[in-house]
């Protein structure tokens, strides 16, 4: 699975901007056969696995505030991530 190593920054709101760097692995088709005939297998869905979240504007406090819990906040994260990708 080929992946591709990024970095995007996101604001969560008017006050606080983060840089996030991931490595994004798309999504893979299913293959129903293969040319000879075979079956084919499932495809995959898209991955993305976090390497680091930076502060570039704002404070640290704003964010946590903001992330509510750490996994709604995840969850919404990688939901961005997966918007920038398509």
């Amino acid at each position: 699975m080929k992946t591709n190593r990024c970095y995007k920054e996101f604001f969560l709101d008017n006050e606080v901007k983060i840089g996030v760097t991931y490595d994004y692995y798309p999504a893979s088709p299913d293959v129903w056969y293969l040319s000879n005939g075979d079956p084919g297998y499932p495809g995959s869905p898209a991955e993305v696995e976090i390497e680091s979240i930076d502060v570039i504007e704002g404070k640290l406090v704003d964010l946590l505030y903001e992330a509510g819990t750490v996994d709604s906040w995840w969850d919404w994260l990688e939901g961005k991530i997966y918007e920038a990708e398509e």
